[in-house]
Formats: structure tokens, C-alpha cells, sequence
């Protein structure tokens, strides 16, 4: 196990229980929407992969290469959650253009290293987590790397090869791969959240490389809200001030930070499918404020949304 994983904290399940007892508070079904609810309530997502269990390959390839960054980096989650090993082997057996279903095979060994691992603090891993965590991140990796440089999928590629150094410990091939993907598309969300994890001092950063990213961001408000949350919300959970002053501040801080999300948000609602995982920070920052009236506010507005920053992998 590189040091870097060694000091990773388990967010991600902490995030998860957040959510679970609330939802279970107010009797919601969780188990039934599991997978589902990676699709941020898309219904197009849901047809491609209905089309998928259908194995009808050409027309899953045809919606996938029409997609936004955004529902293509939603739609990667959420396919490498539901399906197994034996249907993406399939897929690529039938395949007319193999860069997707390499691509969408490489996230679904990322998750599988991230369920073998769990979520548990790097102290509690035992030795054989550990060893098939790496297996299952290298593995990923190899899938990536079989999709063509010149595809334009390649974006997607890098911003999920960021994930990958950051957990094996290769932070300046992880930011090599961010500079890729944020010079082929400067609104790529994704690399930004991945981005994000990387440069905190779990994973071997610094407030430097935080304060360094935070005013690199593009001028696109929703990445700007996101990162900033998602930014926020781990500095709460890390009892951490990442942006400077004494921890006793950070509630303080936080409180100013989604008060004027919140106005945003509310001023100029987001279009993006990523919408959703500002909802989801907000939610549960208010939460951990104790600030009752955001935290319904955003439970409503995520409407059962889950997504892999902040849930987790289910």
C-alpha cells in the first residue's frame, strides 16, 4: 500500500450512513433505488441502459457517442455499478466501437477495487483489501489505456485516469492526466471533483495545491459551487480548515459557503446533470450545520439522487 493510501479517512461512508439514516427517517426506499439512483433521475441514462441489457450494442454505442461530458461521466458510473464483469466481456465481444465498452469496463474495475478495499480507515484495510484494491486500480488502469488516443472519449479517460495514480500514489501522473483532460475540455466537471480529492493532504496534497486549483477553476459557476462544496464538506468531516484560519472557523465558513450557493442556485438554477451533486453537498453540509431548513430545501431537490462524490461507491 503506497503512503498515500495509507492516510486516506473513509468519506465516502460516512457520507453514505449521513444519507442512509436520514432517508431512513423518513421511511424512503433505499434498497430499491441503489443503482438507480446514479441515473440523477435521467430517464435517457435509464434507456441506454435498458438498450444494454437488451445487448442491442450499436444503438448503446450511438446514444453514448451523442452525450454531453457531463451525462457520459454520470452514465460511466452508473453503467460500471450495475452491470457484472461477464456482460461489459460481452459487450466488447459484439462491439462496433471498443474505446466505449474499454472505457466503461475500466470504471467498473475501479469500483470493484474501491468494494474489495471498502471505505474503512486505511488502519482497519487488511492486507489482502489492500493487495486486490491494487489489483482492481492497475487493472482499471489497463482498460483505460486500450482506448485510442485520438477517441473522443479520451477526455473521459483522462479525468478517470486522475482517480486512478491518485489511489496507486502517482500524483504527477494523476495531475498529468488533469492538465490532459481540462486542455481538451476546460468544463469537464468530473476531472475538476477528481481533481479535487487529489490535491487534500489525505491524498499526499496541500492547502497550497487546494488555494492553487480553487483559483485555477474555469469560469463556469456549477464547477465553481461543486468544488467548492465538495471542498468543504471533506474539510468538515476532517475536522481541517483547508481554506486557511483556525478549525474552529471552518463552521462558520461553511455556513457563509452555501448561504451564497444557496442564492446562486436559486438565482440561476444549473441545467447540467451534474446539478445534482451540488444538491447532494448541500444537503449535506446543512445537515452537519444542523441547518434544518437547507437540508430539506436540498433532500427535495435531490430527489433520490446519489452520485460517487459524495455517496460513494454502493
Amino acid at each position: 500500500m503506497s503512503p498515500t493510501t495509507g492516510i486516506i479517512v473513509g468519506i465516502s461512508i460516512l457520507a453514505g450512513r449521513f444519507i442512509y439514516h436520514f432517508l431512513k427517517e423518513r421511511n424512503a426506499d433505499i434498497s430499491s433505488s441503489k443503482f438507480e439512483a446514479y441515473t440523477m433521475n435521467s430517464q435517457h441514462l435509464k434507456d441506454i441502459k435498458a438498450l444494454l441489457e437488451q445487448k442491442k450494442y450499436n444503438l448503446v454505442e450511438l446514444e453514448i457517442s451523442n452525450l454531453s461530458a457531463d451525462k457520459l461521466s454520470q452514465l460511466a458510473d452508473y453503467i460500471g455499478l450495475f452491470f457484472q464483469e461477464t456482460d461489459f466481456e460481452d459487450w466488447l465481444n459484439n462491439s462496433t466501437n471498443s474505446n466505449i465498452p474499454h472505457l466503461f469496463l475500466g470504471v467498473h474495475y475501479d469500483f470493484l477495487g474501491w468494494q474489495a478495499r471498502s471505505h474503512q480507515r486505511a488502519s482497519e484495510v487488511s492486507h489482502n483489501q489492500a493487495v486486490s484494491f491494487h489489483e482492481y486500480q492497475n487493472k482499471a488502469r489497463r482498460q483505460y489505456n486500450k482506448v485510442d488516443e485520438n477517441s473522443p472519449f479520451m477526455t473521459e479517460v483522462h479525468s478517470r485516469l486522475i482517480r486512478i495514480y491518485k489511489s496507486l500514489g502517482q500524483r504527477q501522473l494523476a495531475m498529468s492526466h488533469f492538465q490532459h483532460a481540462i486542455a481538451a475540455n476546460p468544463n469537464h466537471l468530473a476531472a475538476y471533483a477528481n481533481c479535487s480529492e487529489m490535491v487534500q493532504p489525505k491524498w499526499g496534497g496541500s492547502y497550497d495545491s487546494i488555494n492553487n486549483l480553487l483559483n485555477d477553476l474555469p469560469d463556469n459557476q456549477l464547477i465553481k459551487q461543486v468544488i467548492r462544496l465538495k471542498l468543504t464538506w471533506d474539510a468538515l468531516i476532517m475536522e481541517d480548515n483547508y481554506f486557511g484560519g483556525k478549525v474552529e472557523e471552518l463552521p462558520k465558513l461553511a455556513h457563509e459557503t452555501i448561504k451564497r450557493i444557496d442564492q446562486e442556485l436559486s438565482t440561476q438554477p444549473p441545467q447540467s446533470i451534474q446539478k445534482f451533486i451540488a444538491y447532494i453537498y448541500m444537503f449535506y453540509i446543512a445537515g452537519e450545520l444542523n441547518n434544518k431548513k437547507l437540508e430539506q430545501k436540498y433532500y427535495n431537490q435531490m430527489n433520490g439522487a446519489f452520485s460517487i462524490y459524495s455517496h460513494g461507491v454502493a
